[in-house]
């Protein structure tokens, strides 16, 4: 996403306070996603597609950590090496991202649609899996491939990505206009129309749940239906969380177009980007809570049945003897 462009009159230094807010953040979100991943294989939750759809998302949002730690390589003081760096690594770098950060948003869409299709439209989209996969691994090449075209991937402020700025420059004379167009093409524009579809689907997915609860018409369809509800409720997460994070990085691209954003809409807008890669490694942690309280109360249900069940049959026992006697 746009780092903006920073306050150092020397073209090609970053700011490293913002690359640095960034790349922590890539880090924390490599390590809550990583270790979530531990829990979730060893349980073996990959085997629903419910759970899938939520490995999806941390994956991807695992390598968009990664993507952040790389980027430390900008914080320099040596303006030659930023140059040099930039030509070739940093070009590849912000191919990858702009990849990735369009298949995170592709992960978010499907996750949503799978919700309502199940929650509104009592449809059960399982066969769509490999849809699902296919589009959200394909989709994101076209919008990756643009910016090669055009020669506009580059050291983009604080981070590899679609430059706006010629070699780095702040200021109007250095703004590139393609640079831009291609942002927001290719990320701000198809991120802001999720944001707006995903917050009405959300609304209705709410309403609807809670008016079904308010009927009791979840018992009426039965336990089975009423377990998988609550095994995709805790989807809902995904998306919420990116309509939350996605709006600060883009008032700060909409700001940078008309002028230099302050240093702290620069950093919260650093500190959101990743902040979404954190969150899908907690909603999958909170996932897995969820999932382990359902598995310790059915198992604790279990239980007490046996153990009626054992009482029962002992007291009919005692209650045959009394009567032979």
């Amino acid at each position: 996403m746009s780092s903006g462009a920073n306050n150092n009159t020397s073209c090609g230094i970053t700011d490293s306070t913002t690359t640095l807010v960034y790349s922590t953040m890539g880090g924390v979100a490599i390590l809550v996603c990583s270790t979530a991943l531990i829990p979730f294989l060893v349980m073996k939750l990959h085997r629903k597609l419910v759970y899938r759809l939520a490995l999806y998302q941390v994956l991807s949002a695992l390598v968009y950590g990664v993507i952040g730690i790389v980027q430390l390589v900008f914080i320099v003081g040596d303006n030659a090496i930023v140059e040099e760096v930039s030509r070739g690594p940093c070009v590849a770098i912000a191919f990858i991202h702009e990849y990735v950060i369009i298949l995170k948003l592709m992960c978010t869409i499907w996750v949503t649609f799978h919700i309502f299709c199940y929650v509104v439209l009592y449809r059960n989209m399982k066969r769509l899996e490999m849809m699902y996969v296919l589009t959200s691994l394909v989709v994101p090449v076209f919008f990756a491939v643009v910016p090669f075209t055009t020669e506009t991937y580059g050291l983009a402020g604080s981070w590899c990505w679609i430059q706006t700025q010629r070699k780095n420059c702040p200021g109007k004379d250095n703004l590139l206009i393609k640079g831009v167009a291609e942002q927001f093409a290719l990320l701000y524009a198809p991120g802001i129309i999720t944001l707006l579809a995903e917050s009405v689907a959300m609304v209705i997915i709410v309403a609807i749940v809670y008016y079904r609860k308010r009927q009791d018409t979840l018992q009426d369809n039965g336990a089975i239906q009423t377990k998988v509800m609550r095994q995709m409720l805790p989807l809902a997460a995904y998306p919420i969380t990116f309509c939350l994070l996605f709006v600060t990085p883009f008032i700060n691209r909409v700001y940078d177009v008309y002028s230099t954003p302050p240093r702290s809409l620069l950093i919260a807008s650093a500190l959101c980007i990743q902040l979404w890669s954190v969150a899908a490694g907690l909603s999958l942690w909170a996932h897995i809570v969820v999932i382990r309280r359902e598995s310790h109360k059915i198992k604790t249900a279990k239980f007490l049945k046996a153990e009626a069940d054992l009482h029962t049959s002992l007291l009919r026992r005692s209650m045959n003897v009394e009567t032979t006697v």
